[in-house]
């Protein structure tokens, strides 16, 4: 799988002028695709930064500074425990990685960040339960990787279709003729980039990268028996159900 099969549809003409009956409307949609343009480069920003604290506490963390089940109260011990040795023999002898308890200090303070960014677009009454379930919502120390490869693989996929329908927005503004007109930019932009494609690309990417390996080899076994129901059974249970997107069209 390629990254240029998921890449979206896009329009790209020259700019009109704008006609004074839709102005109004015309306006708010390119106002909301320039804020939507924004947010969704700094929601992928933080995912790639938890990506990556992520690896460092997998990589660095070892046996005992694991994600998973009670994952945050051994980084607190792990932190507390450096604290103590360091205390008695200085900065330089730790029990513990400081890098990863590092990470899984940043992967906290960026689940609170963006819990609290969700939070604010719902508008919800009870502001600190919502902020705390969009908080939980997010990748955390508490989720094994394979759970929190699937919420970031969703989370980076929600906040590409966000840029992406934003830059449609704004392209389909300036097709010719268009003047600036928006209206049907949500059913063109629906019908160039199905949802379906961001779904399928948010469960190849919350493949682990071995499993990736083996989806490469297990393309043509699928191709030769795509019509052994058993076979392609097997292969969504091995590659969280992307035999659609590779039978499509067969």
């Amino acid at each position: 799988m390629q990254q240029g099969d998921f890449a979206p549809g896009r329009i790209g003409w020259k700019t009109g002028a704008l006609d004074p009956r839709i102005r109004f409307t015309s306006q708010k949609d390119l106002q909301d695709a320039g804020r939507s343009m924004e947010d969704s480069a700094v929601q992928l920003g933080q995912i790639k930064t938890l990506r990556n604290e992520f690896q460092k506490v997998d990589t660095e963390g070892g046996a005992w500074l694991k994600t998973g089940p009670f994952a945050q109260k051994r980084f607190e011990y792990a932190k507390a425990a450096n604290g103590i040795v360091n205390g008695i023999f200085g900065d330089q002898v730790n029990m513990f990685s400081p890098d990863a308890i590092g990470a899984a200090e940043n992967i906290n303070k960026l689940n609170t960040y963006m819990g609290q960014a969700q939070a604010r677009t719902l508008g919800a009454r009870e502001a600190q339960q919502v902020i705390q379930s969009s908080i939980e919502a997010n990748p955390g120390l508490m989720q094994t990787p394979m759970g929190r490869r699937t919420l970031l693989a969703s989370l980076e996929a929600a906040a590409e279709r966000k840029r992406d329908y934003a830059q449609f927005v704004m392209d389909y503004a300036r097709r010719p003729g268009a003047r600036g007109d928006t209206t049907g930019a949500a059913a063109a932009f629906a019908k160039a980039n199905p949802v379906d494609k961001y779904v399928e690309k948010a469960r190849y990417n919350a493949l682990a990268d071995n499993e990736k390996q083996s989806l490469e080899r297990a393309i043509p076994v699928l191709m030769q028996h795509k019509n052994d129901a058993k076979a392609v059974a097997a292969f969504d249970k091995a590659y969280n159900g992307l035999s659609d997107h590779y039978l499509r069209g067969q």
